[in-house]
């Protein structure tokens, strides 16, 4: 099972990349409007018609026509089936093929990773409908030969402790996941070394139990 490290209060990554001449880009956000806003930069060959995401049968995301180059009327059909879905849905459409999965694979990337926004499908991509709503946020960007994928969430667990706690997941070109790194961006009041990362929420209202940042749930870790 992965194991988490946890640095303290420095803000940091380590160990993440080989060094090399790469440029490092810059942290976008991967979300819009409480959802995650990534379809326009899914790359395939051949490419795609359309990439969506819908939640509870409506679009939050979207890039293409849905069934542009199809030549019957089996994609329309499939399609519009997605409309009366409950939950989340990653929909491709390319030719008379309609792909409609409840979590991303690399396979419905193309099979590879080629921009931070499949990189964070690659991270996310099993949590389509919670995940910009779950973090505060999630951004991502290219380095060196991959990309990394960082997704932050407030620790509060008392009113006179806070913290930013940062989750960054590298990413290889073959979709391949390191080793998460945890890190806190700004503390104050808390003891966060070490910061065991489970725990359950004491409340709805975002504040956990000093036990942990995280619920379970909230972020999934490889076996």
């Amino acid at each position: 099972m992965a194991s988490w490290k946890t640095l303290g209060s420095v803000s940091f990554t380590l160990g993440l990349v080989v060094l090399c001449s790469c440029s490092e880009g810059s942290f976008s956000s991967m979300c819009s409007g409480g959802h995650l806003s990534v379809s326009s930069q899914v790359v395939a060959t051949p490419p795609f018609d359309s990439v969506e995401i819908f939640i509870n049968g409506e679009v939050v995301d979207s890039s293409g026509t849905p069934c542009a180059t199809a030549t019957t009327n089996e994609c329309q059909t499939a399609y519009r089936e997605v409309a009366s879905t409950r939950g989340a849905r990653f929909v491709t459409t390319r030719g008379n093929e309609v792909t409609i999965r409840k979590e991303v694979n690399l396979r419905d990337l193309g099979g590879t990773t080629d921009t931070p926004e499949e990189a964070t499908l690659v991270v996310m991509g099993w949590s389509l409908e919670t995940a910009c709503t779950a973090f505060d946020k999630i951004e991502a960007r290219a380095v060196g030969a991959g990309f990394e994928v960082a997704a932050t969430r407030p620790y509060l667990p008392r009113q006179t402790c806070a913290a930013d706690v940062r989750i960054t997941t590298p990413v290889d070109s073959a979709g391949t996941r390191s080793e998460p790194v945890q890190t806190t961006t700004t503390s104050f009041g808390c003891d966060l070394n070490p910061l065991v990362p489970w725990g359950e929420p004491t409340s709805t209202d975002g504040r956990y139990s000093e036990e942990g940042a995280y619920p379970e749930e909230a972020y999934r870790r490889e076996e």
